[in-house]
């Protein structure tokens, strides 16, 4: 689905004229526009889904005082990809029961930066990736992400508090079925690291 599909199905589900353009003046279309980034931004960070589930290799952080964040050995920079969520960091050995190991993300005050601090050398990585072309999402997901946008927009463009809840609370029972179908695709332990962004 396009991201104007996706906008036309959310205004659907409260009776609103559907757009042509997310660039579009009308009070529809500057909506959808408006609550876009920051609903699917915060949709991706929900849960670990695995149409935009990546892995990759971390870079050690050189420039971080050690003394500043204390109880780490290791600490990464925190990647420049545009990530959601980080849900795992591990190493070879521990790939299997990444769910164990312990990591923080801190803000370094010194690099004016965040790092990912832990006590594995050579870490990796599994994180939720931004995939900003909805073209591209799980058919489930952009389902249900059209009633979140929806409840969002539903009190600016009708003035119907009450319809705004209770289309969160279509979202909140279809993402929880989409989470257990989701959960099905993660049973197999890795053997190996996706090299999905290293290849970017």
């Amino acid at each position: 689905m396009t991201q104007v599909e996706i906008c036309n199905l959310a205004l659907a589900h409260i009776g609103q004229n559907p757009i042509t353009s997310i660039t579009d003046v009308t009070p529809e279309a500057k909506a959808c526009n408006r609550f876009w980034e920051p609903l699917r931004d915060d949709a991706f960070r929900e849960f670990m889904w695995s149409f935009n589930s990546v892995s990759f290799t971390l870079t050690p952080s050189t420039d971080v005082d050690e003394n500043s964040i204390p109880g780490w050995t290791y600490f990464y920079d925190y990647p420049t990809y545009s990530i959601a969520t980080i849900w795992y960091v591990y190493d070879e050995s521990t790939a299997t029961t990444k769910h164990e190991n312990n990591f923080e993300v801190k803000y370094d005050l010194t690099t004016a930066s965040s790092v990912i601090c832990c006590d594995l050398d050579d870490a990796y990585v599994d994180a939720s990736y931004i995939m900003e072309d909805p073209e591209s999402w799980d058919h489930k997901f952009a389902k249900a992400f059209s009633y979140k946008l929806a409840s969002s927009i539903a009190k600016i463009l009708t003035g119907d508090e009450d319809l705004g809840l209770k289309l969160l609370n279509i979202y909140n029972a279809i993402i929880w079925d989409a989470k257990r179908v989701a959960s099905h695709e993660k049973n197999k332990k890795p053997t190996q690291t996706n090299r999905y962004l290293e290849s970017r």
